[in-house]
């Protein structure tokens, strides 16, 4: 089944928020967003509102969509049941995604420049590929790979397109439960800025999603697993079920986590003082924050990067070019001058 996006599913939580808030009833709601919905969202709304008029509660009939919805999400809708605090719970969901797709938005927009002028780059060169290779009677090799006509312009998108899926391959790749996920997502943290980014942000969806689940009253072992499940790292994800035996023994979250060996020496500091105080909840609300500002000015940071590697693709294009140019030009001097 497809999944909802951030951005629908922001709406959709800022719309129950406010209903709820004004005392609307919650089968009259859904009924409501269930008419309203259209494509893929319309199916799985009208389940939810058709298990909610039968009597189940909003909770279960969100469970009944599948994967539809996130795992976090399903989790504190359940939780927000359980304690009759639905409209303060989708108020905090709905900020929680817009803020992910606020996120994405920026580090798009920093790259879609540098990224139409390498898909420029692109088809220029595949079209300087065919072009010289088919007029004249002598075809013209314009990067000195041996690349011309339809044969070299074949070669060229083949390569160009092995390239492209490669990378989409690992980005799914990493972003999923496969078996290549972890070995990939430890490779990847230890490059520069882009393993700092994608910590950052796992920091931030853990600490969110643990402050959530905790402020809201529930169970300690079912609020770490829901959290570390947030994160989508590889990293946390497998420490689930040693953390939970840990609980189980009487160990306190602090030591819990800290006999894990795998987080940063500020969230440890952040659960202790916060265990300590009796107000863990609000002081890892408050460092999801502070997670959040540095995985924003991370995804600048990898954007202007980003930007910079694709200038300099653009620029190493050109300049394989015009040496091979030189190159010809000065070979076909040469042969002038012969006698």
């Amino acid at each position: 089944m497809a999944h909802i996006s951030n951005q629908a599913l922001s709406a959709l939580c800022h719309r129950l928020s406010v209903a709820l808030s004004a005392g609307v009833d919650t089968r009259t709601v859904l009924l409501g967003e269930a008419q309203r919905a259209s494509g893929r969202l319309q199916p799985p709304l009208r389940a939810i509102s058709d298990a909610v008029a039968s009597g189940a509660s909003l909770g279960e009939a969100i469970a009944t969509t599948g994967d539809f919805f996130p795992l976090l999400f399903r989790e504190i809708v359940l939780l927000g049941d359980e304690t009759a605090h639905l409209p303060e719970v989708f108020e905090r969901l709905s900020d929680h995604y817009q803020h992910q797709v606020q996120l994405r938005r920026q580090f798009l927009a920093a790259i879609t420049w540098p990224m139409i002028q390498l898909v420029a780059a692109i088809f220029i060169v595949g079209g300087m590929i065919w072009i010289l290779g088919v007029i004249g009677n002598q075809p013209y090799d314009i990067l000195g790979l041996g690349l011309t006509g339809n044969r070299g312009l074949a070669i060229y998108i083949a390569f160009v397109s092995g390239i492209g899926m490669l990378v989409v391959g690992l980005i799914r790749a990493m972003t999923s439960e496969s078996v290549w996920s972890g070995p990939l997502q430890k490779i990847v943290r230890r490059v520069p800025v882009v393993g700092t980014t994608l910590e950052n942000v796992a920091l931030a969806r853990l600490t969110w999603a643990l402050g959530l689940a905790m402020q809201g009253g529930m169970e300690v072992r079912r609020a770490l697993r829901a959290g570390l499940r947030s994160a989508r790292s590889v990293i946390y994800t497998e420490q689930i079920e040693g953390i939970v035996q840990r609980i189980r023994q009487g160990r306190t979250i602090h030591e819990t986590l800290t006999e894990s060996g795998v987080f940063p020496r500020e969230v440890l500091d952040t659960v202790d003082v916060g265990e300590q105080s009796g107000r863990l909840p609000e002081t890892l609300l408050r460092l999801s924050g502070q997670y959040q500002d540095r995985a924003r000015d991370n995804m600048k940071m990898l954007a202007v990067i980003g930007g910079f590697l694709v200038w300099g693709l653009v620029a190493l294009v050109i300049a394989l070019i015009i040496i091979n140019i030189v190159s010809g030009y000065a070979s076909f001097l040469q042969d002038l001058t012969k006698p």
